[in-house]
């Protein structure tokens, strides 16, 4: 039998750790966990740059110890050398790792990483001790 939903809420905060770029928050009966990957901005010669890009996961209790989960991902960027901007969101269930990345023609610039285990892992192995697992044939499979 899985520990009270609301038990599991006030547990939350002790997955914070001063060492993870990432938090988890309690809102509105759902636990969330955030991480701002990148935020980088340049101002070179050629002109200014930025790029941002973040995580967030939702988790909702969905019944019968099940728990339903939304990620969403963002990233954009723009840069006034070129006058160029690119932005993309994703919503829904994923896997994603990427990394490595430059900005500013003059070689100025930032890199970052991101692997989502690293936000899922601690948050779903926190929620699988307290019985909890995700609905749907593949709930232990990815995540």
């Amino acid at each position: 039998m899985a520990t009270p939903w609301e038990q599991v809420l006030a547990a939350v905060p002790g997955l914070n750790s001063n060492d993870a770029p990432f938090t988890y928050a309690v809102d509105d009966g759902a636990i969330i966990g955030i991480w701002d990957v990148a935020k980088i901005e340049t101002l070179g010669l050629t002109g200014s740059s930025t790029f941002d890009k973040g995580y967030r996961i939702v988790v909702r209790p969905a019944g019968d110890d099940k728990l339903d989960v939304t990620e969403t991902s963002t990233e954009s960027e723009t840069g006034s050398g070129g006058a160029s901007m690119s932005k993309s969101s994703f919503k829904g269930k994923q896997i994603s790792m990427s990394g490595g990345f430059s900005i500013g023609g003059d070689g100025s610039g930032g890199s970052w990483s991101f692997n989502d285990s690293e936000i899922k892992k601690p948050l779903f192995d926190f929620l699988k001790q307290h019985g909890w697992k995700k609905k749907g044939l593949f709930g232990g499979i990815f995540g």
